[in-house]
This record gives structure tokens, C-alpha cells and sequence, in this order.
């Protein structure tokens, strides 16, 4: 090509590192599927929840990630794709510690809507390093 470069030569080593982390971020959403499915009776017991409580601790991961998806966008345009990427996954450690942490049903939300935020960032952001 003109700059010098043969667009057919190996890829190189940093490209497999940057589909790694980006591959590693989608599994936050799956991950959080499957640990929170296998700890509901857990919560359920721990915070004393009824049914509608246990209803919205499951869904709002998806509902905040369909927001975290909404907004993700006009944030990469202003700040970049590398700055959304890192806002995610400080998000996300942020929302782990909250929920991990918590001592009530709120503080348990709380952190699980950071979560759903974070896993929309990235799920936004993800397939353009893939």
C-alpha cells in the first residue's frame, strides 16, 4: 500500500491482546446471568425479599444495560472509545464492591444498577474491537 505497510502481513500481537479485553468485558454480562442466578435463594434469604424484590434484582441488570447501550455512544463521540472502555470497567468494579458490600436491599440495587449501566457501556463498545 501507499504507507508502506502490506495489509496482509500478520497481525500483530497487540491486536489478539485488544479482542481479548474487549472479549473478557462481554463475559461480565453472562457471568453476572449465571452467579446471580445460582445466589437468589441466597439473597433472597439474606435480605428477607418477597418476590418483586427478587423480580427487580434480576432485571435491572438488563434494564440499566439497555440505558448504559443509550448513552454509550454520544459518550464515545465527545471522550473517545479508549476513555467509554475504561469508564465501563471502572463502573462495573465500582458496582461489584457496592453489591458485594452490601448490608441492605438498596445497597444491594444500587450496586447491581452499576453493573447493568457498565455492562451496557461496554456491550456498546465491545464489537468495534472484536
Amino acid at each position: 500500500g501507499e504507507s508502506g505497510t502490506d495489509p496482509t502481513g500478520p497481525i500483530p500481537l497487540y491486536m489478539y491482546m485488544i479482542a481479548t479485553v474487549a472479549s473478557l468485558n462481554s463475559i461480565n454480562y453472562g457471568f453476572d446471568v449465571g452467579v446471580s442466578s445460582g445466589v437468589a435463594v441466597f439473597v433472597r434469604q439474606q435480605f428477607d425479599l418477597d418476590d418483586l424484590q427478587v423480580g427487580w434484582f434480576f432485571s435491572s441488570v438488563a434494564i440499566t444495560s439497555a440505558v448504559g447501550g443509550l448513552f454509550s455512544h454520544a459518550v464515545s463521540d465527545q471522550y473517545g472509545r479508549k476513555a467509554n472502555f475504561l469508564a465501563a470497567q471502572i463502573i462495573a468494579i465500582a458496582g461489584l464492591v457496592v453489591s458485594a458490600s452490601a448490608a441492605n436491599y438498596r445497597a444491594l440495587m444500587a450496586g447491581r444498577l452499576l453493573v447493568g449501566l457498565s455492562v451496557g457501556i461496554g456491550m456498546s463498545i465491545d464489537p468495534m474491537y472484536i
